[in-house]
């Protein structure tokens, strides 16, 4: 089935972050990777209904009142079902990994909520493209979450003794991100 402008896709990403943080940064960059791949496979797909798997990240202004998957709204119109995502504060060592594995928990309350309300739904499509995509996961995450992680703690003595001393917090060597 192709997408068409006027029709909601049958697989989307969103990501609603509550402000930036180095560790919502790093949620970020994930989860927009894995938009960015779910795009580029969904054409793929056939079903009946139409899923967005839309992940929250907690942030400085804001966090989600929730950690896991949960069912949202249903657009009968569209046969569109959007399921929520609430990640922890902390991002794990690959949260590309944890996105994509979210994203089947997601697929799997999308068939619970299908079986309540007598909704088709045939979860093996979302199936198979989710292993596309936890393949790609496997391929890491690791080489990018280094770069924004050097990114931040990356203060030398140097730049410590122009200014009197470090310029944040997460200049002064701990390392926040990464773990």
């Amino acid at each position: 089935m192709t997408d068409s402008p006027d029709r909601p896709k049958q697989l989307s990403v969103g990501v609603i972050v509550g402000g930036f943080t180095p560790e919502s940064r790093i949620w970020r960059e994930a989860l927009m990777r894995l938009s960015r791949d779910v795009s580029g496979v969904r054409d793929q797909l056939s079903s009946d209904l139409n899923l967005t798997v839309e992940f929250h990240v907690p942030g400085h202004l804001i966090a989600p009142d929730f950690q896991g998957v949960r069912t949202g709204t249903f657009r009968k119109a569209d046969r569109l079902l959007k399921v929520q995502v609430g990640v922890p504060v902390d991002p794990p060592d690959n949260p590309y990994a944890y996105g994509a594995q979210a994203m089947r928990a997601a697929v799997d309350a999308a068939k619970a909520w299908s079986g309540r309300k007598q909704v088709e739904f045939d979860p093996e499509p979302f199936s198979s493209l989710l292993a596309l995509l936890e393949t790609k996961s496997r391929q890491g995450f690791q080489d990018s979450q280094r770069m924004v992680s050097s990114e931040i703690v990356d203060a030398g003595p140097e730049d410590e003794e122009r200014s009197g001393g470090p310029r944040s917090p997460l200049d002064s060597g701990h390392e926040e991100v990464g773990r």
